[in-house]
């Protein structure tokens, strides 16, 4: 038989992440990487021994996974849900072979914000730091006048189960309540709902796995009508009471969603005076944006490799604690104007500019342990469309990384970070403007 770790599905934005756990299956382990995902195509093969054409939303994936896994002669040794998408399905199938797992029958609260409002709603045991914004399902206009009734401009439309702030909308005035539910009413099938704005001033992710967990800062965009998330910081500056508040609001979302063992990246806004939390939205994968190449340059550690040594070791010695050695930032750049580009863009070129202008800022050259590294522009071929006014996480041109090695992160550390990243903002801003009709 082949004794195989299969993984679940995953979006093409996080190939080099199935990359990195498909090489370590194969470099460390000596076991088969077999792959399951819908329509599959050529990088897919190259990613996997054997990959399953199936799926995973389907209601008798398991059974369809099951027939396909048994022809093939396949032994799974461990089942790895990676996408959103499969976290239900992909629980049930490691569940039908008695791996380790997260539950599968909660996993819909992971997967539908709709399901996570309505479960966090029917906890009675609330604690006094834990805040449950307003919500409703909406079916159609209608629903947006009642919820209104009882509750203020400006609120967010969600569509229940979009990924990288897709179908999201802040909605804050009358008047835009009805272009807004247009732009949502493709989503209405898998579900919409009305959900009350929390002003809580500061934003986190609770980031973790195993044992492990960290905190990142987030930076949203909180003035325009699509709430997308510009910056990350990696480890989230905080007092202690701030933290544990965060971790024990991210407890409650896993305990909801049946969060075990897996990833998770529960998004929370925390109000600093009351000390207040509310969670956003939690999921069960790994986090986006690069965070955990952050975290690893933070922390030491590879999450991706060590999911699959979670999984796979009979005998594990982890850590259950992550020291960190500095602090890091991933920068998200957009497009300085709407246009088409009219030449091809290459990284090393456009950092080596970056990096040019910053040598001739004094502010820059009073903090030369700043490492500033890993530019990728994803929108850089000729004749490519480029977006200013971003809908969501997807459509921002490119993405920079800051790190300050430092075994003593303070408010200076962060406050440079994010001063850095503003001046590079604008240099970026400077060069692309002149390549874009």
């Amino acid at each position: 038989m082949l004794n195989s770790v299969i993984i679940i599905d995953y979006n093409l934005t996080r190939f080099n992440d199935v990359k990195i756990m498909s090489n370590y299956i194969r470099n460390k382990y000596k076991l088969h990487v077999i792959l399951i995902r819908e329509s599959p195509n050529k990088i897919d093969f190259n990613l996997a021994d054997h990959v399953i054409d199936l799926q995973v939303l389907d209601k008798y994936f398991v059974d369809k996974s099951v027939y396909q896994i048994e022809k093939m002669n396949i032994n799974p040794v461990a089942i790895i849900p990676f996408s959103d998408n499969s976290v239900i399905n992909g629980s049930a199938l490691a569940e039908h072979y008695n791996l380790r797992s997260d539950l599968s029958e909660k996993a819909l609260a992971a997967f539908s914000k709709i399901e996570y409002r309505l479960k966090e709603q029917q906890e009675s045991n609330i604690e006094n730091y834990l805040y449950r914004p307003s919500f409703c399902i909406v079916n159609n206009k209608i629903d947006i006048d009642l919820f209104l009734e009882k509750n203020t401009l400006p609120f967010f439309l969600k569509a229940a189960c979009e990924g990288n702030k897709r179908g999201i909308i802040k909605v804050k005035s009358i008047e835009q309540i009805e272009n807004s539910f247009r732009k949502v009413e493709q989503f209405l099938e898998a579900g919409v709902s009305c959900e009350e704005s929390i002003s809580f001033e500061r934003e986190f992710s609770a980031d973790g796995i195993g044992k492990l967990k960290f905190i990142t800062e987030k930076f949203t965009d909180k003035e325009g009508e699509h709430p997308v998330e510009y910056m990350q910081i990696v480890p989230a500056l905080i007092d202690k009471n701030i933290e544990n508040i965060i971790h024990l609001s991210s407890n409650f979302a896993n305990k909801i969603c049946g969060r075990l063992i897996g990833p998770y990246h529960n998004e929370i806004k925390v109000n600093i005076d009351s000390q207040k939390a509310a969670i956003i939205e939690p999921n069960r994968r790994p986090a986006g944006m690069k965070i955990w190449y952050l975290a690893e340059k933070v922390f030491g550690i590879n999450l991706f490799e060590y999911w699959i040594d979670l999984l796979v070791n009979t005998n594990p010695n982890f850590e259950d604690k992550l020291v960190p050695k500095g602090i890091c930032a991933i920068k998200m750049l957009k497009a300085p104007k709407t246009g088409i580009l009219y030449e091809n863009l290459n990284n090393n070129d456009i950092l080596e500019q970056i990096l040019s202008h910053l040598n001739i800022n004094s502010f820059y050259s009073q903090i030369n342990f700043l490492e500033i590294f890993d530019l990728e522009i994803f929108i850089h071929k000729k004749n490519s469309k480029t977006i200013s006014d971003l809908q969501n996480n997807s459509d921002f041109m490119g993405s920079i990384c800051l790190f300050i090695p430092t075994q003593n992160i303070t408010e200076k550390e962060r406050n440079y970070i994010i001063d850095i990243s503003r001046t590079i903002e604008n240099i970026w801003y400077e060069i692309i403007n002149k390549k874009i009709r």
